[in-house]
């Protein structure tokens, strides 16, 4: 599985995603299944932790052997967020496991990604009453 992400990430901004998925075995798919991106402080797929940023429902039928390739965007969250946060973009392919596989072990890849924001800090502050005369 490949997996790539553009340069530095900030908080709400939109990046770039291509990702292919080799089907091996020996038997096709056969049913419905879903590509799914979340992005997370950890690398455990599917605890309280994750934030969904993307469902790619899959409904091609794939031969053994074969391999399919998605290219998309999505846009990061941009409120209640933490400044300079290690995080991880987690991909898993058949995401509900719908697919039955002889490995399921090997669906999930991860990218350490460090999120960069803006940094807000009250410089001063000046009150003054209601005549004029500076409050300190």
């Amino acid at each position: 599985m490949l997996f790539r992400s553009g340069g530095a990430l900030s908080w709400g901004q939109t990046i770039n995603l291509s990702w292919s998925v080799a089907v091996e075995g020996e038997a096709p798919t056969w049913s419905y299944f879903n590509d799914r991106v979340v992005l997370s402080s950890d690398l455990i797929f599917g605890n309280d932790d994750d934030l969904v940023l993307l469902d790619n429902p899959n409904y091609t039928f794939y031969s053994p052997d074969s391999s399919y390739g998605v290219t998309t965007q999505i846009t990061l969250p941009n409120s209640g967020q933490v400044s300079g946060s290690s995080r991880y973009l987690l991909f898993k392919t058949d995401s509900y496991n719908s697919q039955p596989e002889s490995n399921e072990e090997d669906n999930l890849f991860s990218l350490p990604v460090t999120i960069n924001a803006v940094d807000l800090r009250a410089d001063s502050v000046t009150a003054v009453d209601h005549q004029n005369n500076s409050i300190d």
